[in-house]
């Protein structure tokens, strides 16, 4: 055991004990060799601090069993990139994701998303990171195939019939650019892409129709109710418990929706303004 390591266990307190190691077993398991460094600098700040950052991320929330560990590291990167101003803990988490059983073409998945759902300034900020991070990794895996696309979530037809009167071609130029340029190029699994996507736009408090459509998108696409709320509990951790109990609202009403989400058919967006103003 290394210096660090002890120092870290040493915070624990008699009656927190097992959560605490939990937590550094997670943290150790995400920060790899190297995992120790940033919490025993927070220890020099306040050990208090130290210990509630290994206990509730690591010891209470990323070892629950509802979601495996890429997926969770995949939530918590979407969740940094939407912030867009958390850089070492992006770099970190990445990382994390690559520890987890992530592949580069996850890491760089995540860019193409925040990109269309966030904007490019904050997909461009973030690759130098992401540059640094795969320069640093000798990862020698490929890719295994291409997987099927996510479709681009449903806004409500009500929606698109008053753009379409504004800005008829902002609907197309919507479908084209989410569709096919940002999430046809992505090899997250669709349950995956879509619930990366409903974090960023939560960590944004973007918890509107757009949160919603990937919530649906999601469970379409094979992801359980118990998927959504991990989603949301994981997002007090790195969003705070504001943005969690925003989405937990927003979400709550989408999984107690009298029908339940069917995968959506691959048919254009105006298509189905069409046939929904016939």
């Amino acid at each position: 055991m290394t210096h660090i390591e002890q120092q870290l266990e040493n915070l624990a307190s008699p009656g927190d004990r097992q959560k605490h190691l939990r937590g550094l077993a997670v943290l150790k398991q995400i920060g790899g060799e190297n995992f120790g460094g940033p919490v025993s600098q927070l220890a020099s700040f306040s050990e208090d601090l130290a210990r509630f950052t290994i206990q509730y991320p690591y010891g209470d929330v990323l070892s629950r069993d509802g979601l495996d560990l890429r997926t969770r590291q995949i939530l918590t990167a979407a969740t940094l990139l939407a912030h867009g101003s958390a850089q070492s803990q992006l770099s970190f988490h990445l990382y994390g994701l690559l520890n987890a059983g992530g592949t580069r073409a996850d890491v760089v998945d995540l860019l193409f998303i925040s990109a269309g759902l966030l904007g490019f300034p904050t997909a461009i900020n973030a690759v130098p990171i992401v540059r640094d991070i795969l320069a640093d990794r000798d990862e020698t895996k490929n890719v295994a195939g291409a997987q099927t696309s996510p479709a681009v979530p449903d806004m409500p037809s009500d929606r698109f019939a008053v753009l379409d009167r504004i800005a008829p071609d902002f609907v197309n130029w919507r479908e084209h650019t989410l569709g096919e340029e940002i999430f046809g190029a992505v090899h997250l699994e669709p349950r995956l892409a879509h619930l990366a996507s409903a974090a960023m736009l939560a960590a944004r408090g973007k918890v509107g129709a757009s949160f919603d459509a990937h919530i649906v998108s999601a469970l379409a696409a094979g992801a359980t109710d118990s998927d959504i709320v991990e989603m949301v509990i994981q997002l007090s951790v790195y969003s705070g418990f504001p943005a969690a109990l925003n989405a937990a609202g927003r979400a709550r009403n989408v999984l107690a929706a009298p029908e339940r989400p069917r995968v959506p058919r691959k048919e254009s967006i105006p298509q189905k303004m069409m046939r929904s103003a016939s």
